[in-house]
């Protein structure tokens, strides 16, 4: 009975091992010069790698350095698949001390690269697709939780950078289509808060830094050539919203403190307009600052500065 008991334990002993270090990894390679490289670190049952790449040149990591090209520590219920097609594709992806992840990466054309490092993550989704030629993704986080980023890009030298610190339950994503857009998003302590960038045309640019902040949601849409946006928010439950339509146009807006809301919208080429809103350090959330602009033309410029409680502001041009 001892012995049964004893040879009973070895084999769950065993077979909990086993479950532990479990593994699945499957690389695929079509045409010539295609390098691959993948480790996998204290995997568990369910954590998978998946590479596919079809055409000359393309390249995941580097086989014979080991560097680079799909790298997990210490992984949990990973998954991770990574499909190119083309010519001179690249895509590293580096995780550490994650847990339920997952990471989609596709792309399709002519010198695309994708660089993703991820650090004691938690629940973190990746997905993002790449149509076009010489486009560029850059991520790097670190201590995220339940943060997701996704996207994709069509076009021509379009490029996309994500930073990511000490946040949870929300990322940003991101959408260019056209030539030669610049997408930045950066959040820093950030909880329950999104950032949602698109991008239509060619040569746009547009930077969204959000810290410290809770349930806050930044919204940038550009429509149109040479159209410049910023947006700069810290705090709790912020709106921001800034949408252009056309060409040359500018919008700022600078945000601090609890419960701010803004809205620009640009309908027209050569427009410029700036918001900054600062609310109390005390008194609740009965306090707002509210603006928005809207500007219907060519050539208008407008500007709101608020400080203080409960203050409204509107501009309309047309």
């Amino acid at each position: 009975m001892k012995h049964a008991i004893f040879t009973a334990a070895v084999l769950l002993a065993a077979a909990n091992a086993a479950a532990q270090l479990q593994a699945s990894a499957t690389l695929t390679q079509r045409g010539a010069g295609n390098l691959s490289y993948v480790e996998q670190h204290r995997v568990t049952s369910e954590s998978s790698v998946t590479v596919e790449q079809a055409g000359n040149h393309n390249v995941i990591g580097d086989p014979g350095a080991q560097l680079g090209g799909i790298v997990q520590r210490d992984t949990d219920r990973m998954r991770v698949n990574i499909t190119q097609n083309g010519d001179g594709n690249q895509a590293a992806f580096s995780q550490s001390y994650g847990d339920f992840d997952l990471a989609f990466i596709n792309q399709a054309g002519n010198g695309n690269a994708i660089s993703v490092r991820q650090e004691d993550v938690y629940q973190s989704v990746l997905r993002f697709d790449q149509s076009g030629r010489r486009n560029v993704v850059e991520s790097v986080g670190t201590g995220l939780l339940a943060a997701g980023f996704g996207g994709g890009q069509s076009g021509d030298d379009n490029h996309v950078r994500v930073t990511r610190n000490d946040s949870a339950y929300g990322g940003p994503t991101l959408h260019q289509d056209g030539v030669g857009n610049r997408a930045i998003s950066s959040q820093d302590g950030a909880r329950y808060s999104a950032t949602e960038i698109t991008q239509l045309g060619a040569g746009n640019e547009a930077g969204a830094r959000i810290g410290a902040t809770f349930d806050t949601n930044t919204s940038i849409s550009q429509a149109g050539d040479g159209n410049r946006a910023a947006v700069d928010a810290s705090g709790d439950l912020h709106d921001v919203a800034a949408t252009q339509t056309g060409n040359g146009n500018s919008a700022t807006l600078l945000q601090r403190l609890n419960n701010s809301v803004a809205t620009i919208t640009q309908l027209g080429d050569g427009n410029h307009a700036a918001i900054t809103q600062t609310g109390p350090a005390v008194g609740g959330f009965d306090n707002k600052n509210m603006a928005s602009i809207t500007q219907n033309g060519n050539g208008f410029s407008a500007r709101i500065t608020q400080t203080g409680t409960g203050n409204g502001a509107g501009i309309s041009q047309h």
